[in-house]
């Protein structure tokens, strides 16, 4: 019985202590002043705490939620190395690496050996450069500022949202409407494949509606079934066609709705199913 009393003591302290850190980090966040914030996050490896290092964009609601609740796109890697029953992949193909969120943590932790990162936008991938020396990672990252896409041209990037750093999308033609629009060079992914990853590799994919158009000249790394993680968002998705892009990925066994953590057969009614459930919202899958 007094066990019982206090482990539950324990447990409203401990919820207490999140609950004033978080509301703590809000203020500290709401008060500051400059255009980048710094983030802490931090793990345990062999009892030893560690942390990785973010310098930020300010003021931002993406920025808030990492700096507050310490959230960071890595989850997604976690989660999809538990249903590939791997401990860690040799190589990560981050596209759309924004400031480094998505691989910082993984390589410190020791999930992934080595990533190839791709990020369009000049002021992003200026900070995540920043961000990779900090966490003295860049000798096992290979950095391009660029877009992939379906061919090798000059595209144009705009930003959507203007209070998110991570939401620029490619554009074909330059639209004079569109928020802060910039040329940027476009390749294919195929034109970065090395045998080497034939056994051990994984594709992170968060690119705001590209995420087909890349997988449409991924052919190498289909071929061998690489498995891809990947935002989907079908209100992104302009004259999609199922049929074709299902059949980019149908050699693939299963998909994982990384939200709900539910595994399904790959197939063409689960994958139709799949653009219903998220008609007007987005989540992230794993394809492998």
């Amino acid at each position: 019985m007094i066990l019982k009393i206090l482990e539950s003591i324990l447990k409203i302290f401990l919820r207490n202590k999140f609950i004033f850190g978080n509301t703590l980090r809000k203020a500290e966040y709401k008060s500051y002043k400059g255009n980048y914030i710094l983030a802490n996050s931090f793990f345990y490896e062999n009892s030893e705490q560690k942390k990785t290092i973010y310098i930020l964009k300010y003021p931002e609601e993406l920025s808030k939620k990492i700096y507050t609740y310490n959230k960071f796109d890595d989850i997604l890697l976690d989660k999809s190395l538990e249903f590939l029953k791997k401990k860690k992949t040799k190589f990560l193909i981050n596209v759309g690496s924004h400031v480094g969120t998505s691989f910082i943590a993984p390589i410190k932790k020791g999930l992934v050996d080595y990533c190839l990162a791709f990020e369009p936008s000049p002021e992003n991938y200026t900070l995540l450069q920043a961000n990779v020396l900090m966490n003295k990672i860049n000798d096992k990252v290979q950095l391009f500022n660029l877009a992939l896409s379906d061919k090798k041209r000059q595209s144009y990037l705009f930003l959507n949202d203007k209070t998110n750093s991570a939401d620029y999308v490619l554009d074909e033609a330059f639209t004079r409407n569109r928020n802060i629009n910039f040329k940027v060079n476009t390749d294919i992914i195929d034109n970065f494949w090395k045998n080497k990853f034939r056994k051990n590799c994984i594709i992170f994919l968060d690119v705001q509606g590209s995420e087909f158009k890349i997988l449409s000249k991924a052919r190498k790394f289909i071929k061998y079934k690489i498995p891809i993680i990947m935002e989907f968002q079908p209100d992104c998705y302009q004259n999609f066609d199922q049929k074709k892009n299902f059949r980019l990925i149908s050699q693939y066994n299963f998909f994982v709705d990384l939200r709900l953590e539910k595994k399904q057969e790959m197939n063409f009614k689960n994958f139709c199913n799949l653009f219903k459930d998220y008609k007007k919202k987005s989540s992230d899958i794993l394809i492998f």
